[in-house]
């Protein structure tokens, strides 16, 4: 929806990752303050995007720089590069949601239970609709039928 593509019920499965996360962390997975923000996000954190998913983007060109040596490359431009990935956005997000008030981090972040639910929110997470896990996948996910 964000890249301006026609959209099905795969945008449902986005929403509920980014929910999950923020329930989890009380953090928003995407803190950003513009759109251009939250699409640099999604490229640097979760993506590269795809080069097709970018053609209905109107200003695409701001953004990105589309090499011609490699028509699938697709780059950031510098002045809207972030520094951090969605692997370590999650883990520090969720090493301060697991820190008690004195300091102390739990073992969460080393429980199956955790790598069990990271494992889900990324098949839920990933730029290209038709790479997100599939509802019969969710259902069947440890996350799903071991933890609910």
């Amino acid at each position: 929806m964000a890249l301006q593509n026609s959209f099905d019920t795969s945008a449902d499965k986005w929403s509920l990752g980014c929910v999950l996360f923020d329930l989890a962390t009380c953090t928003p997975l995407f803190q950003v303050k513009s759109y251009y923000d939250l699409i640099a996000s999604f490229h640097h954190m979760v993506g590269p995007i795809p080069r097709d998913l970018l053609q209905n983007f109107e200003r695409r060109d701001q953004l990105f720089e589309f090499p011609q040596e490699d028509p699938s490359t697709v780059v950031l431009r510098k002045e809207v590069q972030l520094k951090i990935s969605l692997k370590e956005h999650m883990k520090s997000c969720f090493t301060k949601t697991l820190t008690n008030p004195n300091g102390v981090q739990s073992s969460g972040l080393k429980s199956p239970e955790f790598k069990v639910f990271i494992n889900f929110l990324n098949g839920l997470l990933q730029l290209n609709p038709a790479d997100r896990l599939s509802y019969e996948e969710m259902l069947n996910n440890d996350f799903i039928s071991n933890y609910t």
